[in-house]
C-alpha cells in the first residue's frame, strides 16, 4: 500500500543529507529596534555559552549583508570585536551593547572589552602589525 512505502526509506529513493553546516543566524528584527538588540544579544549569549570565539549573523534585509563576531571569554570576562562595513549597522550595534552587557550578566558573564568597527579582524591585525613595525 502506499501508506508503507511512504514510511519506508527503504522503498522511497533516499537521498543521503550532507552534514548541515551551520548556517549564520538571521536577525530579521527591524535594524535597531528593541527586539533587534535582543535578539542580537540572545545570539551571542548563546554563542558564548555553547564556547563559540567567533561567528556570523545575517541582517535582513540581506543588502546589510553580515555581522562578523569575534568572542573571548575567560573567567567569565568576555571581550567581544564585532565588524560590519556599514555605519548604520555600526551604530545599531553599539546601541545594542547595554542590553548584550545585561543578557551576558545573567549568564555570570561580564562584558569586558567590546570593539565594533568596519574593517575584518585579518585587516585590523595587519593594520596592527603595520604600526609596531613603523615605531
Amino acid at each position: 500500500s502506499p501508506v508503507t512505502a511512504a514510511a519506508s526509506p527503504l522503498i522511497t529513493p533516499h537521498q543521503t543529507q550532507p552534514l548541515p553546516t551551520v548556517a549564520a543566524p538571521v536577525l530579521s528584527a527591524p535594524l535597531g529596534s528593541h527586539e533587534w538588540q535582543q535578539s542580537l544579544s540572545q545570539h551571542i549569549s548563546l554563542f558564548t555559552r555553547q564556547g563559540q570565539q567567533s561567528a556570523e549573523l545575517r541582517l535582513h534585509p540581506q543588502d546589510l549583508g553580515e555581522v562578523q563576531i569575534s568572542l573571548k571569554v575567560d573567567d567569565n570576562q568576555a571581550q567581544i570585536q564585532m565588524v560590519s562595513p556599514h555605519q548604520h549597522v555600526r551604530a545599531a550595534l553599539e546601541a545594542a551593547l547595554p542590553v548584550l552587557r545585561t543578557q551576558l550578566a545573567e549568564s555570570g558573564i561580564q562584558l569586558g572589552q567590546s570593539n565594533i568597527s568596519g574593517e575584518s579582524f585579518s585587516g585590523q591585525q595587519q593594520a596592527a602589525s603595520q604600526q609596531q613595525q613603523s615605531q
